[in-house]
């Protein structure tokens, strides 16, 4: 994993949110009794969203690719499977001052 998790920052949420990481690199957020109307009823209120800040890990080198998706959950159902982001290190971002 090339994510540094001490680094990890819960920023917002649309709803009530429990957060948790499980098997020490896997962050849960649960939304309890979120109601969310039917998109077929309610389309703008048929959504969720969840929003954290997570650093890479110091010392990655260059091209290393960080990959990212997610599993959601709908009571008892199979999970749906978000599209994957992806994001490349290609170069130093900042400069520390002596």
């Amino acid at each position: 994993m090339n994510l540094d998790l001490s680094t990890y920052r819960f920023v917002s949420a649309s709803h009530s949110v429990t957060t948790n990481i499980r098997n020490g690199n896997i962050l849960e957020f649960r939304f309890d009794q979120i109601l969310l109307p039917d998109s077929n009823i309610d389309e703008p209120n048929s959504h969720g969203y969840v929003s954290f800040e997570i650093q890479p890990q110091l010392g990655l080198p260059i091209n290393t690719v960080i990959t990212n998706s997610a599993a959601i959950y709908f009571d008892y159902n199979l999970p749906i499977l978000t599209n994957s982001t992806v994001n490349t290190i290609t170069g130093i971002t900042s400069i520390q001052e002596k």
